[in-house]
């Protein structure tokens, strides 16, 4: 007799260890399509930090400059394939420098509109 209760035991563990096995690969399925890890959703004792730009963004201290950068982008209306430019390098007097300020972007504006009066800015 308990030789069977060892055996129906030895069931019940192994039919345990199968089933948190099974939920355990689900959980890194589900984190992973979402783009974490399990220690990421796990690590609760880390200090979380809101996002500026969308709320619903929680960030620790080690992701969140690389964060804010791209969701800044983002938030102005930025794709993740759009490229900034560089900061100029050359001085604001040099021949080989364009300036647009705002009154030469007014100036661009105004020619393309009156080459097609069907844009609309703004």
């Amino acid at each position: 007799m308990s030789n069977e209760i060892s055996n129906s035991r030895r069931q019940q563990l192994e039919e345990l260890k199968s089933f948190t096995d099974a939920v355990n690969k689900e959980i890194v399925d589900i984190v992973g399509t979402l783009g974490w890890t399990v220690e990421s959703v796990t690590n609760v004792d880390k200090e979380y930090f809101t996002c500026p730009y969308d709320s619903s963004h929680r960030l620790t201290e080690d992701s969140l400059n690389d964060h804010l950068v791209s969701c800044q982008w983002k938030a102005e209306g930025y794709e993740k394939s759009d490229i900034p430019l560089s900061e100029p390098t050359l001085p604001d007097d040099s021949p080989f420098s364009i300036k647009f300020d705002e009154q030469l972007q007014a100036e661009v504006l105004r020619r393309a509109c009156a080459q097609n009066p069907t844009m609309t800015i703004g």
